[in-house]
This record gives structure tokens, sequence and C-alpha cells, in this order.
């Protein structure tokens, strides 16, 4: 086991650190790297009243991830979070927040049939609510695999035509698995740019489809990309793109295809900046399952 143990946010009111604090322990408990490199690079300064820094340790915790990762710890815990605020003295309007995380030897807990089940089951129940303006629904999740920290996409399609009415996701780890298919189904329904927001009699007509993402992994060189199996997300400079692994296939492109349309569709590239030295492309897999078709 590797452990890494950190001052967290500086200094916002004990709720907000609460809050800012979950999704940089999520972030790190995903022992993805650049997830946790992108929650603490966004410091919401701006929505959070005096937060200075979401973690001190950062070099550290990242080295203790990239060791985990070299003895074979895929399983990730928090074995303590609080703030000073939880002192018996201690303030509640600035506080610092604390966690220890251990990385241990041995794989986490697989997705079921029923995992599957019931996230889609909570993406339908989520968007009933969402577009009739209803509160969401109380959930109680039991699975321990619900409750790692996963990015996701979901994906909604007319049920008789296929058609897309919206797709959005996360393309890192910021809360529990559970909270990001809720999360993600809201914005698919009302706000992809693409499409207007959903109306209340559209919800029965759709069908709903969740990937469920691995961490990204930096390619030394695109021929490592296998169509069919990696999604693929583009960067250079301040533009960058993400298909999910299964358009390819969808569109029945060849690897090169896959590569000048992510760069150019979505990047706003030139199709064949994936050649350059300059640009990086990062891929992932995706566990994608959908909601039943009805005959």
């Amino acid at each position: 086991m590797v452990i890494a143990s950190t001052d967290l946010s500086h200094y916002p009111p004990y709720g907000d650190a609460v809050r800012v604090d979950r999704e940089t322990v999520a972030a790190a408990l995903s022992l993805d790297p650049l997830a946790l490199e992108a929650a603490v690079e966004e410091m919401p300064e701006r929505r959070v009243r005096n937060l200075h820094t979401r973690m001190c340790g950062q070099g550290p915790v990242l080295t203790a991830m990239m060791l985990a990762h070299e003895i074979g710890a895929e399983r990730a815990e928090l074995l303590r979070y609080a703030n000073s605020g939880d002192a018996p003295r201690g303030e509640k309007d600035q506080v610092v927040g604390y966690a220890a995380i251990g990385f241990a030897i041995g794989q986490p807990p697989a997705l079921t049939d029923a995992d599957r089940a019931e996230l889609l089951r909570l993406a339908r129940e989520t968007l009933q609510a969402r577009l009739s303006g209803g509160t969401l629904p109380d959930v109680k999740i039991d699975s321990e695999a619900l409750h790692l920290p996963r990015a996701t996409f979901v994906t909604l399609r007319h049920k008789v035509t296929g058609e897309l009415r919206g797709c959005r996701g996360e393309v890192f780890a910021r809360s529990e698995l559970w909270e990001s298919v809720r999360r993600v189904t809201g914005l698919s329904a009302l706000d992809d740019p693409r499409f207007p927001p959903m109306q209340a009699h559209e919800g029965v007509d759709t069908h709903i489809e969740i990937s469920v993402l691995t961490p990204l992994r930096k390619v030394a060189s695109p021929d490592e990309v296998v169509v069919g199996r990696h999604g693929v997300l583009v960067r250079r400079g301040m533009r960058g793109g993400l298909f999910l692994p299964q358009v390819p296939i969808e569109q029945g492109w060849d690897h090169d295809e896959y590569l000048d349309y992510l760069c150019s569709m979505k990047a706003g590239l030139p199709s064949e900046a994936w050649r350059r030295p300059d640009t990086h492309l990062y891929v992932f897999e995706a566990d994608v399952f959908e909601e039943p078709h009805q005959a």
C-alpha cells in the first residue's frame, strides 16, 4: 500500500471546503494523474469565496499515484477526511482541509449487470425529473462499484429514428460514478449547445446510452490508437476534442479517418494535425451499455 497525506483547500467557509475537497479527493481516488491535475488547475476562485488553493501537496500526491501504478495498486480508499472546522475549537468561516488516501494492490470492483441496470434506471429517473422540473429522486447506492470515482458520458437518441438528441460528459472523474451519471444526464438533456433543451414530451421517446470511461493514457504514437477499442482525446495548444470509442464504428471510419475527423470536427484543427509532434493524443476505453430497444 502507498499512502498519501496532504492539506487540501485553503481558506473557504466550511461547507464550500467540504464540496471542493470532495471533488479533489475523487480525482485522486480515480488513480488518474491527469484528473488530479485538472481538478487542481480549475481553482474556482470566482465561485468559491476565499479559496486560495485546492491541494498543497499536489506533487507528492501525484508521485504517490505514479508509484502506486508501478507496484500494480489499482484500489484506492479515502482513509480519512476532515477540515479545521471539525476541531473542537475550529472556526467554520475559514478552514483548511486535510485528507489521507491509500492506494493498494488489487483490482477495484467491476460493474455487474445489476450495476449497469441501476445506472440506466437512475439516468431515466433523472431525465424525467429534469424535463418535468421536478425534484431529483433520493437514491441509496449499495454497490461498491457505483461509489468509485469515474468519468461518464450519457448519450440521448430518439428511440425510433436513432437521431442524436444530446450527449454530454466528463473527461475526468469528479465524483462517484452514480453522481456523474445523474449530473451528465441533465447536461445531455438541457445543456448540449448543439441542440435546444429537450421538452417534457420528448422524454418518452428518448433512448439512453451510458459510457463509463477508464482513465486517460497519453500515447507515444498515433499507431497505438485501436479503432473500436479506444476513445481518443486530442490536444494542441488551447484546442482539444474527444470521440467516444463507439463513434468510428458507428460511422465506418478507419484509423486515419477517425483521427482526421477528431481533429477537424471536434477540435477545430486541420484534419491531419494528429500527425504533428506538437499534437498530443490520449486514449481511454469505455464500458458502454444502453436501455433495451423496444420491438
